[in-house]
C-alpha cells in the first residue's frame, strides 16, 4: 500500500511539473505589440525597416522625442522626429522614403494598438488575443482616389496567416438586401472595401465603396443598393464575428 501511495505521489509530481512546463511554454508565446511589429518580414512596410519600426514603437509607447533612420535613407541620414505626449498621441514625425521626406503622424496609440498616417495612407496595428498568445492584425488604408483597405494577419514569428481564418470571405454580402440578384452578388468583390479597427475593443467595421466601381452608372447603381451602415464585427474566440 505504501509503495502504491509513493508511486502515485511521484506521478502527481510529474503531472504538476509537466503542466507547469506546458503553461510556461504557452506564456513564452505571448508577445507585445512592439515585438509583433518588429517580427514583420522586411518590406511589409516598404519605408520602415526593423530598426525604424522598433524606434517608432519606442517613441509611441514612451512619448519621447526620437530620431528614425528608415530603410532606403542615405548613410548617416537621420530624420528628426518631434513628439508630444498630449493625450497619448504623437504628431509631426517624419520618415525618409523613396528619396523624399514623408510626414508621419501618430493617430492613436495604446499598449496593444498603434495607428499612424503617411500622406494619404493610414496604417493600423493591433495585438489581438489568440488563446494564450497574441497575433498581429495589420490594416493599411489608401484614401485617394477612394478608400481601399487591405488586412493582413501575422503570427508571433512574422509568418502571414490566411485572412479567411479570421472572418468569412462572403461577409460583405450582408451589405446587400436579400432581393439582390446573383449577378450583383457575383460582382460585389470588385468593389473596394474600407476596414476600420477600433483601438478600444478591437471591433472591426467593414463598408464597400461605390466610387470604386468602373463607371459612373455602376457607381450610382451600387449607391442605391448598398446598405449605408457598415457591418460591425467583434474579435471573439480567435476570429472576427458578427455582433
Amino acid at each position: 500500500m505504501r509503495k502504491l501511495l509513493y508511486a502515485c505521489y511521484h506521478l502527481l509530481i510529474l503531472l504538476v511539473v509537466g503542466a507547469g512546463v506546458f503553461l510556461s511554454a504557452e506564456v513564452l508565446h505571448a508577445q507585445s505589440l512592439a515585438e509583433l511589429v518588429s517580427a514583420l518580414p522586411e518590406g511589409t512596410i516598404p519605408f520602415l525597416d526593423r530598426e525604424a519600426r522598433e524606434s517608432l514603437l519606442s517613441c509611441s509607447s514612451m512619448g519621447k522625442k526620437i530620431s528614425i533612420t528608415p530603410s532606403g535613407a542615405p548613410n548617416g541620414f537621420v530624420v528628426p522626429a518631434s513628439a508630444s505626449s498630449d493625450q497619448g498621441s504623437l504628431k509631426a514625425n517624419s520618415v525618409h522614403a523613396f528619396g523624399q521626406l514623408v510626414p508621419l503622424e501618430i493617430i492613436h496609440c495604446t499598449e496593444f494598438y498603434l495607428s499612424f498616417r503617411t500622406g494619404e495612407v493610414i496604417h493600423a496595428f493591433a495585438a489581438l488575443p489568440y488563446g494564450n498568445r497574441k497575433i498581429l492584425c495589420y490594416i493599411v488604408t489608401i484614401e485617394n482616389p477612394f478608400a481601399h483597405s487591405e488586412i493582413m494577419f501575422f503570427d508571433q514569428v512574422g509568418e502571414a496567416m490566411p485572412e479567411t481564418d479570421f472572418f468569412p470571405s462572403n461577409v460583405a454580402e450582408l451589405l446587400l438586401p436579400p432581393s439582390t440578384p446573383p449577378r450583383d452578388r457575383a460582382e460585389l468583390s470588385s468593389l473596394a472595401r474600407r476596414l476600420t479597427l477600433s483601438p478600444e475593443d478591437f471591433s472591426l467595421t467593414l463598408s464597400l465603396i461605390p466610387e470604386s466601381a468602373s463607371s459612373l452608372e455602376a457607381q450610382g447603381h451600387w449607391r442605391e443598393i448598398l446598405r449605408p451602415t457598415p457591418i460591425r464585427l467583434e474579435w471573439k474566440r480567435r476570429r472576427f464575428r458578427l455582433r
